[in-house]
């Protein structure tokens, strides 16, 4: 608006002398005007969404020394909660999979879960759908793993930063990209981050599990039995 009214003043006392050249002029002075407010209204939703992606950074944050107790907590009473374990593994393969967990793969699971070391463990989960990975998160956490939840690669990297992460489990396509997975794998690895990361996605095909390799990854499945016993491995 500032910009309008200065714009009129400048053209002095010919403004009504000229009617054609003042109303194009006037038209610039408004399109000039209403690009300013854009930018001004651009520049204030820029401010408001940083301010809040700060807030929603700290408050994760804050979040993951909770996250720590709570898997110290459950550690200590794992050794208990095998049956808990087991029934949480089914529960979810049949959702998963429309197939229940044969008992050798439920007793291979339970294996790997004896195997892993005991203590308070937390690993970070980057998926853009939180619900769609509540009952695999449930699973590992009746195992004393505490999860951490983030919702893009972003936000994955911002966690990782000064925080401690036994294994980082990640989708591959998120609303960021059809390959995300590959996008937070490789910007970890660039910057000297050697967390085991595992690709949970739609897909176990094992040329799919060799890129995710060759991209510095530690394996890749679509079946939360697996997922798990990879999982427990890497805590090994």
């Amino acid at each position: 608006m500032l910009a309008l009214v200065v714009g009129l003043l400048d053209l002095g006392p010919w403004v009504l002398a000229a009617p054609a050249l003042n109303f194009v002029a006037f038209l610039s002075l408004s399109v000039t005007c209403l690009a300013v407010c854009l930018a001004i209204k651009i520049f204030r939703n820029q401010a408001r969404y940083a301010a809040i992606e700060s807030e929603a950074n700290k408050a994760i944050l804050a979040k993951i020394g909770e996250s720590s107790a709570t898997a110290a907590l459950r550690a200590g009473s794992a050794e208990d909660n095998t049956e808990e374990i087991k029934r949480l593994l089914n529960a979810v393969q049949a959702l998963k999979t429309n197939s229940p967990l044969s008992p050798e793969r439920t007793a291979d699971a339970l294996a790997a879960y004896a195997e892993a070391n005991k203590g308070a463990k937390q690993i970070l989960w980057v998926d853009d759908n939180v619900e769609w990975i509540q009952m695999e998160r449930e699973t590992l956490e009746a195992a004393g793993v505490a999860t951490v939840w983030a919702p893009s690669t972003q936000r994955a990297l911002d966690l990782l930063t000064g925080n401690s992460f036994s294994v980082v489990v990640t989708d591959m396509k998120r609303y960021e990209g059809e390959k995300e997975g590959y996008a937070l794998l490789e910007a970890m690895r660039a910057r000297g981050d050697d967390t085991p990361v595992i690709v949970y996605s739609s897909s176990r095909h094992p040329d799919h599990i060799a890129q995710v390799v060759d991209h510095g990854g530690q394996g890749a499945t679509n079946d939360p039995a697996e997922l798990f016993e990879l999982v427990m491995k890497e805590l090994s």
